[in-house]
């Protein structure tokens, strides 16, 4: 009885702990304040991404550009299987070459995603932007997790050479959800019925 017990409780848990896809919210985008400062205030999107001469012009974000993003459920994750991230972007018309440095900001060293991300956006457009897609490795996963407990993590635009617009950026993931107390609560009574009708087909 007890074999049995403990094999349906467990084939009920992993029923209620699946992996699945995960919410994860854009959350929108900052800048630095000033050259190497952590702090930071809230930019509007798309942004150009340009040189000093281009300060002047609408929505200018200057050389460094975080994108914001929220996970609602952090307290009830247990586990991550994929992390994905996506940057949209597109050419701000000027006909030059593009490139950027894309990392995935951390406490301490970033994790660097792509660098350079592009050479060139040439006749890329707002009507049908790049997107870049980068997927952690299990390696990265592992490192991003502790990072995370409040649900936030940001992805770093560096500009290097040229003028560029950023429109945006997505997530996904997909890992596991610690089953919820009322789930717990039904897990346990479908054990225990079981295990009525169990007894009772012994008998």
């Amino acid at each position: 009885m007890k074999i049995h017990g403990l094999l349906l409780m467990g084939v009920m848990t992993c029923c209620l702990a699946q992996a699945s896809a995960i919410e994860v919210d854009f959350m929108g985008a900052e800048i630095p304040t000033g050259p190497g400062s952590t702090v930071t205030i809230p930019a509007t999107l798309p942004g150009l991404m340009g040189g000093a001469s281009d300060a002047g012009v609408s929505n200018f974000v200057g050389d460094t550009l975080f994108l914001k993003f929220k996970i609602p459920d952090i307290a009830e994750l247990t586990s991550i299987d994929s992390f994905t991230v996506s940057v949209s972007v597109y050419d701000n018309g000027d006909g030059g070459g593009e490139s950027a440095d894309i990392d995935f900001a951390q406490p301490g060293t970033n994790i660097v995603l792509a660098s350079p991300a592009f050479t060139t956006l040439n006749h890329i457009t707002a009507g049908a932007p790049e997107i870049l897609t980068y997927s952690l490795t299990a390696d990265e996963i592992d490192q991003v997790f502790p990072t995370i407990t409040d649900g936030n993590f940001r992805v770093r635009i560096m500009r290097d050479t040229g003028d560029f617009e950023v429109a945006g950026g997505s997530a996904t993931i997909d890992g596991t959800l610690a089953p919820e107390p009322s789930s717990l609560m039904l897990l346990t009574g479908g054990f225990f019925v079981a295990a009525g009708l169990f007894r009772r087909i012994r008998k």
